[in-house]
């Protein structure tokens, strides 16, 4: 091996890779996470269609209230135009016409809770449209911010990974694979530089003959106590 640092540089540029890698992930998954927008369309949509009852339900109460008070103008008209022959024709008008005046009222009060209902869901219709716009908005903007992020991260990587190509090619194979090994059973962390005679990894003491030996010498040791490869900071 020319240069012992060289599996600490290859740790560094894992490292790298690894945060790169870590960041890509996240943002595939807000790039596929579309709920905010889901959610606040259903919103809209459940609030556009509750609007649209209510206006169906306000035509069709006025459209029988017209009704109605066409049969009571009609009925009105036959009790006061002087063409009634019998009284018991005209009791029945009466009855009939009273029939309609409370008809009319139950209709008309009907009409007046639909058009209160009608002024709510038309004001709610605007804030969940309004609000909908701004969660599209927004959403766009972190589409747009985090895929030109992506493509900077790819590119970034594809740098890394050529680099690390380049390094693992100066290590001797069977260290690499010992350096492999460590990496995955320690979180990534095959290599501890040494603090003084101590390793940084777990913060144990490395005793005095393989410190000075790793000071010194291009030998590879390891740390007695987690067993990564030591270095030293020189």
């Amino acid at each position: 091996m020319e240069n012992p640092k060289n599996i600490l540089d290859l740790q560094a540029k894992d490292s790298e890779i690894q945060t790169s890698q870590k960041r890509l992930r996240e943002i595939e998954a807000q790039l596929s996470d579309n709920s905010l927008v889901t959610n606040a369309s259903k919103i809209d949509e459940a609030i556009q269609l509750q609007f649209q009852n209510i206006s169906t339900q306000i035509r069709r109460l006025e459209g029988d209230n017209n009704t109605l008070q066409t049969q009571q103008k009609s009925i009105t008209t036959k009790i006061y135009g002087g063409s009634i022959t019998s009284q018991k024709e005209l009791t029945a008008l009466q009855d009939e016409l009273t029939n309609l005046e409370g008809r009319i009222e139950g209709l008309e009060d009907s009409l007046l809770s639909a058009m209160v209902d009608y002024d709510k869901y038309e004001e709610g219709v605007k804030k969940s449209s309004e609000n909908l716009s701004a969660v599209q908005e927004k959403r766009e903007s972190l589409v747009q911010r985090i895929s030109t992020e992506k493509q900077k991260l790819e590119l970034d990587l594809a740098s890394l990974e050529v680099t690390r190509s380049e390094l693992q090619a100066k290590i001797p194979s069977t260290l690499y694979a010992t350096y492999e090994r460590l990496r995955k059973s320690k979180d990534g962390l095959a290599v501890s530089v040494m603090q003084g005679e101590r390793c940084s990894a777990c913060n144990i003491s490395v005793p005095m003959q393989i410190a000075q030996t790793v000071a010194s010498t291009d030998e590879i040791r390891f740390c007695n106590s987690c067993q990564r490869i030591l270095m030293t900071a020189d």
